[in-house]
């Protein structure tokens, strides 16, 4: 209940989600020695089911905020895939999202096939909650 002078009292009703995240463009299959796949990690609001399968809305970091959002990548195992940024190649990779921007910035990071098998690809961030599509596995064939 909220009540100001002036004004009538009314009741409402707020739902309080964490901030989620997802990652875009990730592929499922990749050929070994094949080309980079970029793809981006976004944050915003997640569908009621926490985590969710997807975001319904994408909210960019405040503006002003102390710094960028720090997105923590890792590929496993890395005989099989890895990871380039602007740093170099390796797993784990960090990348940012900077204030004012709801993901980080195409090719801030690919993925790199390197040997036939499967790969795990677990994004975080802290104090968020990851979409189911967090952790992605990716088959690279021979």
């Amino acid at each position: 209940t909220a009540a100001a002078s002036g004004f009538t009292n009314g009741n409402g009703t707020v739902d309080v989600i964490p901030p989620s995240f997802d990652v875009s463009g990730l592929p499922a299959t990749a050929t070994a020695g094949g080309a980079d796949d970029a793809f981006t990690i976004r944050v915003g609001r997640a569908n009621n089911n926490l985590p969710g399968s997807f975001l319904t809305s994408l909210q960019a970091v405040r503006a002003g905020a102390p710094g960028p959002v720090i997105v923590t990548v890792s590929a496993v195992p890395t005989t099989v895939g890895t990871l380039v940024t602007g740093s170099g190649t390796g797993s784990p990779a960090q990348v940012q999202i900077a204030p004012g921007q709801s993901s980080t910035l195409n090719n801030a990071v690919a993925f790199h096939p390197v040997g036939a098998g499967s790969v795990t690809l677990t994004t975080t961030i802290p104090g968020m909650v990851g979409a189911t599509n967090a952790i992605a596995t990716i088959t690279v064939n021979p």
